[in-house]
């Protein structure tokens, strides 16, 4: 009887080291449906060494973005409460059955969960909280679906959690990090920071309690450039999980106290936008230095060819007395490509999400918007707060 031939195909196919080859050069989607080809090519594309790998060679910008949508409900103690749902806007006109979250529901829980950050395609949740219960914390990969529930805090259940964040890089590692600052029982001016590893899988003190003479105030938090940063009152807060310090960064001079309408990162950069009051159509976009110097100003921003194109939006700017007319607005994410000069705004304007291009001014309508029930035709549902950004990502949680 002859030996059989072996193909090519089979020699690759049995192959690790020339399938891994293969496929650290596919997009994300793709590899998640050849997982279910074989036990071999599920280990394979799920191993947190490939996920890595693929990550480092493939440095993604956002294709997308979670907006969450509140409403108000009466809890079982008769307090109202936020009831947080999400919609998916893709910037490529993806369907609804490419959403990869239709809804915040990977783990059942009675009060819910929201989304608190987004950081390089992982996802940072926690429960909404109940009067008798601690919040809960999860990391959440919305591309593959697995999510991780942290541990309880070191400190328990009676420190006041004042901000929570998530502190990953899949270009240089597939570890992610967990910083917590708390305050202490001693006073609300008195602080405490704890780390988790997901290396270790534990959270662990980092430092002494330390005072600070005025109250710290923490926003939505940001990771950029090894460090974990809010914007407070008149200044910008860091810790630098390196060296496990904490710093401060002076606003731009143009703005005062919280005086911004945008803060965010995107490719590598951390984002400021000045507040833009109607009818304002002209706003500068700032850039922090590599290494915390200060800002500068990276764009001038024009939206006059969106508001000239969105005649229903904004009739009064058509009539005989166009400036007693207003021009609302809000950015809720800024988006760098790998091209250093590409860049993009998505805007919400009353009953509508836009992409608008910033190198050649260009825009498309994404979504319409349709208002709830308490919402003012006309209003505007999200912020860049609500705003959180969908990575495609094979990291490991």
């Amino acid at each position: 009887m002859a030996p059989r031939v072996v193909s090519s195909a089979e020699v690759i196919a049995s192959n690790d080291d020339l399938l891994a080859e293969i496929f650290v050069r596919l997009p994300v989607r793709p590899l998640i449906r050849f997982q279910c080809v074989s036990k071999q090519w599920l280990a394979l594309i799920s191993g947190r060494s490939f996920s890595h790998r693929h990550a480092r060679r493939n440095i993604r910008s956002a294709s997308a973005l979670f907006l969450r949508r509140s409403s108000y409900g009466r809890s079982r103690y008769g307090l109202m409460e936020p009831e947080f749902e999400f919609d998916f806007v893709s910037f490529g006109g993806a369907s609804d059955a490419d959403d990869p979250l239709k809804s915040i529901g990977f783990v059942e829980i009675p009060s819910g969960l929201t989304i608190l950050q987004s950081c390089n395609g992982l996802l940072l949740c926690s429960s909404r909280g109940c009067v008798d219960s601690n919040f809960l914390y999860y990391i959440y990969n919305p591309s593959t679906s697995k999510f991780l529930e942290l541990p309880a805090l070191v400190g328990g259940d009676s420190p006041t959690v004042l901000a929570i964040n998530l502190a990953f890089d899949p270009a240089k590692s597939p570890n992610y990090q967990v910083v917590c600052v708390r305050s202490t029982e001693v006073s609300v001016y008195c602080y405490q920071t704890e780390i988790y590893s997901s290396e270790t899988g534990k959270w662990r003190l980092s430092g002494a309690p330390f005072t600070s003479q005025l109250r710290m105030v923490f926003g939505k938090g940001v990771f950029w450039n090894g460090s974990s940063i809010w914007v407070g009152l008149g200044k910008v807060f860091y810790y630098n999980l390196e060296q496990e310090r904490f710093g401060t960064i002076p606003l731009p001079f143009e703005l005062e106290g919280t005086r911004f309408q945008y803060f965010g990162e995107s490719g590598g950069h951390l984002h400021l936008i000045e507040l833009c009051e109607s009818p304002i159509v002209h706003f500068k976009v700032f850039e922090m230095e590599k290494d915390y110097c200060g800002w500068r100003v990276k764009y001038q921003i024009d939206l006059r060819p969106i508001r000239n194109a969105f005649t229903e939006v904004y009739p009064e700017y058509h009539a005989p007395f166009y400036n007693v007319g207003y021009f609302t607005f809000f950015v809720l994410s800024l988006v760098r490509e790998e091209d250093d000069d590409a860049a993009s705004l998505v805007l919400h304007i009353p009953g509508k999400i836009i992409l608008f291009n910033l190198k050649d001014m260009s825009y498309k309508r994404l979504q319409d918007v349709e208002p709830t029930c308490g919402d003012i035709k006309g209003s505007l549902q999200y912020g860049w707060y609500d705003a959180f950004q969908y990575i495609e990502s094979l990291s490991c949680v």
